[in-house]
């Protein structure tokens, strides 16, 4: 693969950037990095994101927990010396044991945003200082804020994540409908992914424009094309983000690239973002630490049962997860939870919790021992108890229909599933519900010939015969 400019002649452009990510001077070691997006009126959103490694706190113990106290101090003036930002904060955080941060690394993460600014020359002025020994860290160093045209096709800056996901709760690092981490550091390490997120302004209406992702080596000796899209008919303005794995990329500097071209192939706009690839694994991203931390707690939650998702999650992310490796399914399994957390403020997944609880009482009540030990999590009933909880009402009917027991659930709504022992030796299976295309669930084609006409007119079935056949057939 070849871009329409080489990789040197876009390496010199870049250049001009702002030159991030910015390491601090002096005792405290933390990164900064900054996207810039469009502010409307020919003015500048200007983001700034930052990690700090835990251990560079010395601990505060007190009768409870062991804490970290720490002040964050930012401020941003212009050419003319004038302060547009000017924020100071005190922060106090648990702090792991010295076991855990000696085992992982974990890291303080945030953000901040300044609206409105004009494109030039800032200087950031940006400190954190230890209130527990007063040692701090400090980067002084001048940033361009870039100038992004709204009237004419434009590209914002490219922000490089350490994970997107949907996000409805409203928290920190929130963009839209999505949770955007930072990557503060901009390096990654195999078994991990690069996420990427940017904007485009001023979108012409004429067909065929096209926009490339692509990324390359410092030298040119390794590059790849990540995503190719005609932008026709989605509006003036757009959000593109995606992400790709780095396990077979070597490690070294790398740039990515997002090129926007008119239908004959002259680039109208172009945003690049440098990143680093790591393959010592003790060099491994402040990131890759806080998620390898969430995914051993949750799995710790969720036990035997935390991959056992294959009653609430749909066939395409089923699909998604059987065909990653280990190391994928491992952070599918992670985002999969955080995503379903009713309240991810608490240190425990509620979902998860419930979903191990649903799962523990399906195998003590539903199991079927002529089945040669099946689980009662794998049962007809285990499988709709894991589904959607306890039945608002259970109806049980030994002697009909036809002789045969049968087991009535009814949830709100009108929602129903009927289970017969059609065996007669304890296997009650799945036969009728009236909701399958919200629960996934279907009916057995036959359930006429297996419900009586007495049970069907007092359970209000109308639906019969090949009517059934046909509805069954069609999934």
């Amino acid at each position: 693969m070849r871009h329409l400019m080489t990789g040197a002649a876009l390496l010199a452009l870049a250049a001009a950037a702002a030159g991030w990510p910015l390491a601090s001077s002096g005792d405290i070691p933390f990164v900064v990095d900054g996207a810039a997006f469009s502010s409307g009126n020919g003015q500048t959103w200007q983001e700034l994101y930052w990690s700090c490694p835990a251990n560079a706190f010395a601990p505060v113990e007190t009768s409870a927990q062991r804490l970290s106290r720490f002040r964050t101090t930012i401020t941003l003036a212009d050419s003319a010396g004038g302060s547009v930002l000017n924020e100071s904060w005190s922060t106090t955080a648990p702090l792991p044991t010295d076991a855990e941060l000696k085992r992982k690394s974990i890291v303080r993460l945030d953000q901040i945003g300044c609206r409105g600014l004009r494109p030039g020359p800032y200087r950031l002025t940006f400190s954190i200082t230890d209130l527990a020994n007063g040692r701090s860290g400090l980067v002084d160093q001048v940033i361009a804020v870039p100038a992004i045209p709204g009237d004419r096709p434009a590209l914002s800056q490219i922000q490089l994540a350490s994970e997107i996901a949907p996000d409805s709760t409203g928290q920190r690092f929130r963009k839209g409908g999505l949770r955007v981490t930072p990557n503060p550091d901009r390096a990654y390490s195999p078994g991990g992914a690069l996420y990427y997120y940017f904007e485009l302004y001023g979108l012409a209406q004429a067909a065929g424009q096209q926009l490339t992702i692509t990324y390359n080596s410092d030298n040119d000796s390794v590059t790849g094309t990540v995503h190719n899209e005609t932008l026709d008919g989605i509006g003036r303005q757009a959000v593109r983000t995606g992400g790709f794995r780095i396990d077979e990329m070597p490690a070294g500097a790398y740039q990515l690239w997002a090129q926007l071209k008119d239908a004959a192939g002259r680039r109208l706009a172009v945003a690049s973002a440098g990143f680093s690839v790591r393959h010592d694994p003790l060099a491994a991203t402040p990131q890759a630490g806080l998620m390898r931390d969430e995914q051993e707690a949750l799995q710790r939650q969720g036990g035997r049962f935390y991959g056992r998702i294959e009653y609430l999650a749909n066939g395409k992310m089923l699909d998604t997860y059987r065909s990653l490796d280990s190391a994928g399914q491992r952070e599918f399994l992670r985002q999969f939870w955080k995503a379903r957390d009713p309240d991810p403020k608490t240190p425990e997944n509620e979902a998860l919790r419930e979903h191990v609880r649903r799962c523990e009482f399906a195998n003590e009540t539903f199991g079927e021992q002529i089945r040669k030990g099946l689980e009662g999590s794998q049962t007809d009933r285990g499988r709709i108890y894991v589904k959607f909880g306890e039945p608002e009402e259970i109806v049980s009917k030994p002697i009909q229909p036809r002789d045969k027991p049968l087991i009535i659930w009814r949830y709100p709504g009108s929602k129903k599933f009927i289970f017969v022992d059609i065996s007669g030796f304890g296997r009650y299976e799945l036969i009728y519900t009236n909701f399958p295309a919200t629960s996934g669930e279907r009916s057995d084609p036959s359930y006429d010939r297996i419900l009586s006409d007495e049970l069907m007119e007092s359970e209000d079935i109308r639906v019969r015969g090949e009517n059934v056949k046909s509805l069954y057939d069609n999934w």
